[in-house]
């Protein structure tokens, strides 16, 4: 989580929040300096490795068929769906 909220990465979402859900999945909550609006990403803290989580989550964010509207999340105008990743 410091290395996507360290501010000297330009090219990397910042890390702003975070929040538990229930069984192991974890919502990050990132704002890229190029681009308006948070973006909510889930990941299942189980299954993920944070190493390659952190490497590719700069380019996941980016592809159209993890995104959807965050209608139920009033914190991201983006939802990243990354449990299946």
């Amino acid at each position: 989580m410091h290395a996507l909220s360290n501010p000297g990465e330009d090219e990397n979402p910042f890390l702003i929040g975070f929040l538990m859900h229930g069984d192991g999945l974890l919502r990050l909550y990132v704002q890229r300096t190029d681009q308006p609006g948070i973006i909510g990403a889930d990941i299942r803290l189980a299954e993920t490795p944070a190493t390659a989580l952190i490497a590719s989550l700069p380019s996941l964010v980016e592809e159209e068929q993890h995104r959807r509207p965050a209608l139920d999340d009033p914190h991201c105008d983006l939802l990243v769906d990354l449990t299946g990743w």
